[in-house]
């Protein structure tokens, strides 16, 4: 019976799953990591070293992320509308 109702359960699991892939949540988890990955690579270097590839290589992600930011025009009485704006 368990067997059973798992089968009729998995695509609704699936389903799930791949909402949460596209969540804005993880959206933003994923720019969050992106940049903290790159401050992890700079730590050895020198502040004015630091600085020059912080603006070489964070300031795409942080455009893009702007940018991916502002494409979500979420409802503005909502969390997300609130932090967007």
């Amino acid at each position: 019976m368990v067997y059973f109702v798992n089968l009729q359960l998995e695509p609704i699991y699936k389903t799930l799953r791949e909402d949460r892939e596209n969540s804005v949540a993880l959206q933003c988890k994923r720019y969050c990591n992106r940049l903290f990955d790159i401050e992890c690579d700079l730590h050895n270097l020198s502040p004015d070293e630091r600085y020059q590839k912080r603006h070489e290589l964070a300031k795409p992600v942080l455009d893009e992320f702007f940018v991916w930011l502002k494409s979500l025009s979420p409802a503005t009485k909502t969390g997300l509308g609130q932090a967007v704006s």
